[in-house]
């Protein structure tokens, strides 16, 4: 937490930030000479998220669960500023762990008959990571199961010239199929005026 100054000055600064905490009556740490714990029944932002993340993820999750997603998308920038090994990792599992969820509740939303919660979905998973093909063919999905053709060709192209432009290759074969004569060649689209 106070990686700058040595060992000697961050217990100093442990010390006395538990003692403050604890001159102003605030009761979320237990500590000892050798351990520093939460007390019991304080709630933790990730754990609430983590375990969102895994009932969605869990075939039988039920309807109830498929809500509430704005306040989970800031979920993806653990501990700004933190570069620590440890940090890093543990942001880039939480961040797949959200990502695996949002394509998910996409499309168990689709399979509900929730097309514009599948889109919402979708996009915030496109939002998190504009790569991520899993997520384009989430939103191409659910906008095809709406029935609207038209949003699913320009999200389509709109995939298909990012690849291209960011990394010089073409979605997968699984992909380039999502429209299957409906518009599609199977190939780079031409540039879409309304993208």
């Amino acid at each position: 937490m106070w990686p700058t100054g040595g060992d000697a000055r961050a217990a100093g600064n442990l010390r006395s930030a538990l003692w403050r905490l604890k001159c102003a009556g605030v009761e979320v740490l237990t500590s000892d000479k050798t351990t520093l714990a939460l007390q019991a029944g304080i709630v933790v932002d990730i754990d609430v998220i983590c375990n969102w993340a895994e009932q969605i993820l869990d075939p039988a999750a039920q309807d109830a669960v498929l809500c509430g997603l704005g306040w989970r998308m800031q979920s993806l920038d653990l501990l700004p500023g933190w570069y620590d090994d440890w940090v890093l990792l543990e942001r880039e599992r939480v961040r797949q762990l959200l990502m695996h969820a949002l394509d998910a509740m996409s499309e168990k939303l689709l399979r509900s008959g929730r097309f514009a919660e599948a889109v919402e979905s979708a996009i915030a998973a496109v939002r998190a990571d504009p790569l991520r093909e899993s997520a384009q063919r989430a939103l191409v999905r659910a906008h095809l199961a709406e029935g609207n053709l038209a949003e699913a060709r320009r999200a389509y192209s709109r995939f298909c010239r990012l690849l291209q432009d960011e990394l010089g290759v073409l979605p997968s074969a699984e992909y380039l199929g999502l429209l299957g004569g409906r518009g599609s060649s199977g190939r780079r689209p031409a540039s879409d005026s309304a993208s």
